[in-house]
């Protein structure tokens, strides 16, 4: 992750430094959110190819499903969260929150958002 280094958003940082991926239920599409632990998201990103199907996108975890969880990181700031195909369609982005803090308010409307590792690939 040091690539990104200090544009991470600081509440991405705060939840990984709490619990380093994991996963709970979101009111909003795709209802599900598996975040990925942070040692693997840049090899997670060049599995999914995302920066190849989805410029801008910096994938931070899956839906369980076929959805990837993402940042789009072009401008403007902050970062919207954003769910995608894994299975590039550009079209299909859909927002889910405007930053990561508002993210993680409604990761905290679900059924809980559960500590430790997440699932890899999800």
């Amino acid at each position: 992750m040091e690539e990104w280094g200090g544009s991470l958003p600081a509440a991405y940082l705060s939840l990984l430094l709490q619990c380093n991926g994991g996963e709970g239920s979101l009111p909003v599409h795709p209802h599900r959110a598996v975040l990925w632990p942070a040692e693997e998201v840049l090899e997670l990103n060049e599995h999914f190819d995302v920066a190849h199907a989805y410029p801008g996108l910096l994938g931070i975890g899956g839906d369980g499903g076929p959805h990837l969880i993402a940042f789009d990181t072009r401008p403007p700031r902050p970062w919207r969260v954003v769910a995608v195909p894994y299975v590039g369609v550009p079209q299909e982005i859909r927002e889910v929150a405007p930053d990561f803090a508002t993210f993680r308010m409604l990761l905290g409307l679900g059924a809980g958002f559960g500590l430790g590792a997440a699932k890899s690939g999800s």
